[in-house]
């Protein structure tokens, strides 16, 4: 067993590289902290998800340096609208805008995941480490030793970025919770022509299904099918896909002509993890994963980032106590999470009920159900946003 590093100790080791545990050794390496970022993957690697991102999160990614244009390019990605639709009928719904920010996005998780890593290694003081898993992790009372398949490495403070069935924090004996685990999720990349420019995520309403479909370039497009296991199983006999994709074509525009295979993302119910415990901070998906129908996936993984350096810079570099510092990483991590939750539970109780009452739905004035439900959801973001911005996560208008 080697030594990863001459450094003796490292301050923060992150467990995890996709988009939180990126985040948080960005924002440390900011800060002039000594950071691993190790994953068990090698990047770049495909990764299910519905690929979308909410103005807040286009917000975040431009404040750790990363502009939508070097997310796009020329191909224009950007969508400020929801189409829902059912029986060949659309319900049209803005999606929640901020200041300054008055669209969402669609990214390919592979580029995502590069620039995220690339912003990451900019900084000397970072240190990637791919392809080795965690093997085990001891805390002796002042460091946490941490054994991978080839290197044993010492961290003052640990930060648990491994997913929902994180690994690191079932060997630290942090508890999980779950709902019933009912839902299952899948997605796929699409490609084709689009007969016109697409400028929203269309919502498919198929029985026990909801299907997303997200443009991530001018000719390419993400799908992504949420349901229970029957209906999924049913969906992806040929036949059956081979329908859904003239549906597609029908409601958004967009005439598929290849695509890959599905990757499962297994169960998709709400997980439970505690944000916090001793010398460890728990972030994204490894403390709370955000059901697939309220798009908030990547923000709530962007944001956990962002609360956790903002609480391990106050501990590492203003001389603030972990005491201190890790419960109100707690609180304001729920707050985020729970903001987050309520517009995604928000959207899945639309969506049932788009679903089972269309009809009488067309009865009632939809201009005014529309706004409503814009306005909820824009307050709601803005409630996430303000945690943020009472953290000190948008602190300047730009950073090099």
């Amino acid at each position: 067993m080697q030594n990863l590093d001459s450094r003796a100790v490292y301050d923060v080791a992150v467990i995890g590289a996709s988009v939180a545990g990126s985040t948080v050794a960005t924002l440390l390496g900011r800060a002039g902290l000594d950071v691993l970022l190790c994953d068990k993957k090698n990047f770049p690697r495909n990764k299910p998800c519905g690929e979308g991102i909410s103005s807040l999160g286009v917000r975040m990614l431009s404040e750790l340096g990363i502009t939508e244009s070097s997310l796009s390019g020329r191909e224009k990605n950007n969508y400020g609208l929801y189409r829902i639709w059912s029986k060949g009928k659309a319900f049209v719904l803005r999606a929640p805008s901020l200041r300054g920010v008055n669209t969402a996005m669609g990214v390919r998780r592979l580029l995502l995941d590069d620039k995220l890593l690339e912003r990451a290694k900019s900084f000397p003081s970072v240190e990637l480490l791919e392809g080795q898993g965690l093997k085990a992790v001891v805390d002796d009372g002042r460091y946490y030793v941490v054994t991978l398949d080839k290197q044993e490495i010492k961290a003052k403070y640990l930060v648990v970025a491994d997913g929902a069935y994180s690994h690191t924090a079932i060997k630290l004996g942090i508890p999980l919770q779950h709902g019933k685990l009912s839902r299952f999720g899948y997605s796929y990349y699409a490609k084709g022509k689009a007969k016109k420019v697409i400028d929203s995520v269309s919502v498919l309403l198929e029985p026990g299904l909801q299907v997303f479909c997200t443009m991530t370039g001018t000719e390419e497009m993400t799908v992504s099918i949420v349901g229970n296991k029957n209906a999924l199983h049913q969906v992806f006999a040929d036949e059956a896909l081979s329908v859904l994709h003239k549906e597609i074509e029908l409601c958004t525009g967009f005439a598929i002509e290849e695509y890959s295979a599905p990757a499962g993302a297994g169960y998709v119910d709400q997980i439970l993890r505690p944000p916090y415990r001793g010398r460890t901070f728990l972030v994204g998906d490894a403390v709370r994963r955000m059901d697939p129908a309220g798009g908030m996936g990547i923000t709530h993984a962007l944001g956990c980032g962002f609360l956790c350096a903002s609480g391990l810079v106050e501990v590492l570099r203003r001389g603030r106590s972990c005491a201190e510092a890790g419960p109100e990483y707690e609180n304001r991590q729920i707050r985020f999470s729970d903001s987050l939750a309520r517009l995604t539970y928000i959207n899945l109780l639309g969506l049932t009920c788009f679903t089972r009452y269309r009809f009488m739905l067309s009865l009632l004035r939809l201009s005014f159900l529309q706004h409503l439900a814009e306005h909820v959801s824009r307050t709601i973001l803005s409630r996430a946003e303000a945690v943020l911005v009472q953290a000190g996560a948008f602190s300047s208008s730009s950073r090099n």
